[in-house]
């Protein structure tokens, strides 16, 4: 019977983690800094935001997805975390093509591609908004129009796994010119895989401690 019991209490907590990692939150930000790259007057590449309504304040990756809005170093908002494999009713753009692209350029932003962010950036924005200017010109070997090309080749986008992303957009602004960048980011909700090793854990604890007790 107790052990009955830690199998119903494990699929709860599957239950919950499955239905949690698809909810909408929200979270105060606070953009910490830029790309470490500058591409004609703009940074590109990764930028650094702290989640400072977390627990430990903790710091994430942010990808830009919004061309038109900015951001400045030290400002704070409040922002819907909206689970690309969810509800994207809040977010600017409202299509999960175009943030499943997008997410994939995200994951070319690597050491060896350096040369290559401020293409790949402008990839992204032409993507969320197109007509983006400087899409064809190149910072190293390969050119903007490259990278659109590719992103948005269904061979490549479709392998972005919707569970492994958030979008990240300002409460206060979902569509046209205004408000902070929206931006993806990996997603910091622990995966029902995570919970489920927990799970095993408490469930062979559980067994451990029945079939003792009926030795």
């Amino acid at each position: 019977m107790k052990a009955l019991r830690c199998v119903m209490f494990v699929s709860a907590l599957l239950l919950a983690s499955s239905s949690a990692s698809a909810q909408i939150t929200q979270k105060n930000m606070k953009f910490l800094s830029g790309g470490s790259t500058v591409f004609r007057g703009v940074y590109v590449g990764p930028y650094l935001g702290q989640v400072v309504s977390d627990p430990g304040q903790p710091t994430i990756d942010l990808f830009c997805v919004d061309y038109k809005n900015d951001v400045f170093i030290g400002s704070q908002w409040r922002a819907n975390f909206s689970p690309l494999g969810g509800d994207l009713s809040l977010t600017r753009f409202n299509n999960v093509t175009r943030y499943q692209q997008a997410a994939w350029l995200a994951k070319q932003f690597g050491p060896g591609n350096k040369p290559e962010w401020g293409n790949i950036d402008y990839a992204i924005w032409n993507i969320t908004t197109p007509g983006t200017p400087t899409i064809g010109l190149a910072t190293g070997g390969l050119t903007g129009q490259y990278w659109l090309t590719q992103a948005q080749m269904s061979s490549n986008y479709s392998t972005v796994n919707l569970a492994d992303w958030v979008v990240v957009t300002d409460v206060n602004t979902r569509s046209g010119v205004g408000g902070i960048q929206e931006y993806l980011t990996p997603n910091v909700v622990p995966e029902p895989a995570t919970v489920l090793l927990l799970g095993s854990g408490i469930l062979g604890l559980g067994l451990v401690g029945f079939f003792k007790r009926n030795v």
